[in-house]
Formats: structure tokens, sequence, C-alpha cells
């Protein structure tokens, strides 16, 4: 038995995972980000319902103003932050074997940092809103980085 048959996840190679893998994990945590979101969204309106009793009882216009919005944000970011510090993986990640280390890689697979994992956030957003340039930066790279994962001295691996 190999190595990697013995623990399935050890990496199968330490240079980052491909693209497809990322984009399909993402999917898959989009679907539970979704979820987590209307689940925000009706705490919130919950929340101004119950403490704010002047407001009129439209709610709508609530849930496009700043404070809603940055809220949102820090949920997203606490949902990836708490999974990839206390295993290296979201739920998407797990489906398609993938997992966040910090580096350097061996002998085992150190989880990320609080510091690595908010920049990562932060860097991974500005990656996306380059028109993916962030991403697409992998392919010029021969360790399979992406720009947020040189950064953040974080790598995403395929463990199997």
């Amino acid at each position: 038995m190999t190595q990697s048959q013995l623990n399935p996840q050890s990496p199968t190679t330490t240079t980052g995972a491909p693209l497809w893998r990322r984009f399909a994990a993402l999917g898959y945590d989009l679907l539970v980000l979704g979820g987590v979101s209307m689940g925000y969204g009706a705490v919130t309106t919950l929340g101004v319902a119950v403490f704010v009793k002047h407001l009129p009882q439209d709610y709508a216009p609530m849930l496009h103003g700043p404070l809603f919005f940055i809220g949102w944000l820090l949920v997203i970011v606490a949902f990836y932050g708490g999974f990839w510090l206390k295993s290296g993986q979201t739920l998407g990640m797990r489906a398609w074997h993938l997992r966040l280390t910090a580096l350097p890689i061996a002998p085992h697979l150190p989880p990320p940092n609080l510091q690595q994992v908010l920049l990562r956030c932060a860097l991974g957003v500005a990656s996306l809103l380059c028109f993916g340039a962030g991403y697409w930066y992998r392919w010029s790279q021969a360790s399979g980085d992406c720009w947020h994962d040189k950064i953040s001295g974080t790598r995403v691996i395929q463990t199997r």
C-alpha cells in the first residue's frame, strides 16, 4: 500500500490544484452559501422587525443597506475562515478532494493561520473582481499557485 492509500488526506502532489477542481468546489460551496445567506437575511430581518419599532413594515430596503452588506460579507468570511482554520477544507473542497494548507507542506499538512485566512479571503475577492486574473495567473507558475495563494503563503492541493 502506498502512503496516499494509508492516509486519504495526504497530498498527491505538492503543486497547486487544477483550476477546474477549485471552481467545482466553489460551485458546491456556493450552494451552501446560498442557504447561509438566506438564513442571515432571515435573522437580520427578524432582528429589525423585533428591535426597531419605528420602521415601516416594508423591510426590503433594509436588505440593500451598507450595514446589511458588510454583515453578509462577514458571514461569508466566517464560513470560509471557520472551515479553513479547523480542517483546511470547506464542504466543496472535501467533495473534490482539495485542501488548503500553509506553506511549507511537508512533512504534514499544516492548516493556515487566521492572518493567512483573512488575507486569502480579501485577495480571492480581488482576484475575481479583476476578471479572474488572480486565478489565471496560476498557469504562469510552476507551483500552480494563484495570486491569493502566493501572497498569503498558502496552497490548495489535491489530496486524491
